[in-house]
């Protein structure tokens, strides 16, 4: 379950997915973001959901707030995705935590090589599983990469999938 840019719809999100898991018995994936947050924050969020009955949580650093370009983060707050999946880790080591992968590269990232070196920050924080934005073309990805040719980096990766039709 998304959360909006900049924390907007942060209250909702966790509305929903308890709505979602009480309500219909789904298993839910709430989406934790550094944006906006401080550790402490973050921590208090992460102690909720684990309160909520929900392991599961897609962790990313998150888009630049509205209205800006760059991503700072806050006072306090967490600069990069592995920061955040060490932080609820090191708070409750049974979350089940995945985390983002763009098939190219990130496009802050200079090379794929770094976005790969990123990556593997990421997992040896704590990281279960990778999910990868959409894609159209597999062997550009780098899903392909880090399957073929970074076995150090073998590692479930979970491509995104949409429908696409007219």
């Amino acid at each position: 379950m998304t959360s909006g840019a900049g924390g907007t719809t942060r209250d909702r999100t966790a509305q929903v997915c308890d709505f979602l898991k009480r309500d219909f018995g789904f298993t839910v994936m709430p989406h934790l973001t550094c944006v906006g947050h401080t550790r402490a924050e973050l921590s208090e969020v992460a102690d909720r959901i684990y309160a909520g009955g929900f392991r599961n949580i897609m962790t990313l650093r998150g888009d630049p707030p509205k209205g800006e370009t760059t991503f700072t983060p806050g006072k306090d707050g967490l600069r990069y995705a592995s920061d955040l999946v060490a932080l609820l880790k090191s708070r409750h080591p049974d979350f089940c935590l995945g985390v983002g992968s763009y098939p190219q590269k990130h496009p802050e990232d200079p090379s794929l090589e770094a976005d790969l070196t990123a990556l593997k920050i990421k997992i040896d924080a704590g990281a279960d599983f990778i999910t990868t934005q959409l894609f159209f073309d597999y062997a550009l990805t780098i899903a392909s990469s880090i399957n073929a040719a970074r076995p150090a980096l073998r590692f479930r990766s979970c491509p995104a999938l949409c429908p696409c039709s007219r």
